[in-house]
């Protein structure tokens, strides 16, 4: 059995931050007038995501996914 833990407070805000940006800086990169301007902005966006701490959420997510590919591989074990 698997249930998902809540993301903790202290990356909560941090998750809204990145989401935001990768919404925000995606709609930029979909309307870039050139191949360099859409690279600028998807490393601008990557610049900013992970001063908002992109690889603290990138880890609890692993994690998460580690612990519910676990889960299901001991399920299907089972039968």
């Amino acid at each position: 059995m698997f249930t998902e833990d809540p993301v903790p407070d202290s990356l909560k805000v941090k998750w809204n931050q990145v989401a935001d940006a990768i919404k925000n800086n995606s709609w930029k990169a979909i309307y870039a007038k050139t191949d360099a301007e859409f690279d600028a902005i998807v490393a601008q966006m990557d610049k900013e995501v992970r001063s908002y701490g992109f690889d603290e959420i990138l880890a609890f997510s692993r994690a998460q996914a580690a612990r519910r590919a676990a889960a299901e591989d001991a399920a299907l074990k089972a039968k």
